[in-house]
């Protein structure tokens, strides 16, 4: 059961490998090397999403500091509320767009650990662990596409509206 085979590669679901299933030599090197360089890439996705948290909690901190400073310090008080109002709206959106971010960047750095695991010790129900995180990098990632592009076209159909609305008034 520790071998890269047709047995251990059998779960509910899928159908059993009667022909030998076996993964060695240079497909053991490729797994290896892929999986160093999304260990690679998972890091440095957490350093973006605790970058993305530090930036979200200093603009928090910044809308606070702004809407306890004197009306002298910033400007006219309505200057002043439009901008608190954009300092907070950008530090909550960093944080929510981290928190997005995490989990594909989890799924990639248990892809990239199991996968290691599983060549360093030939274990195929590891090696299966592995690529079932790797397909929910993908199939979030994918999700997470679908929704942004269609946010996009919302949000560009809402412009596109506007303008037309509004064509005589600029």
């Amino acid at each position: 059961m520790n071998q890269f085979d047709k047995d251990s590669m059998h779960s509910e679901g899928q159908s059993n490998f009667q022909d030998g299933l076996q993964v060695e030599g240079a497909s053991l090197t490729f797994l290896e090397s892929a999986a160093k360089w999304a260990r690679f890439l998972a890091i440095m996705g957490f350093i973006s999403v605790g970058l993305m948290v530090l930036g979200g909690i200093m603009a928090i901190i910044s809308g606070l500091a702004m809407q306890s400073g004197s009306s002298n310090s910033y400007g006219s008080y309505a200057y002043r509320r439009g901008a608190e109002s954009s300092i907070w709206l950008l530090g909550f959106s960093y944080i929510i767009m981290a928190v997005i971010y995490f989990f594909p960047v989890k799924f990639l750095y248990d892809f990239a650990a199991r996968t290691l695991q599983a060549v360093q010790t030939r274990d195929s129900i590891v090696l299966q662990s592995a690529l079932e995180s790797l397909k929910t990098h993908f199939k979030t990632v994918g999700i997470m596409t679908i929704i942004g592009m269609g946010l996009g076209l919302l949000i560009g159909f809402i412009f596109f509206v506007a303008i037309i609305v509004n064509r005589g008034r600029f």
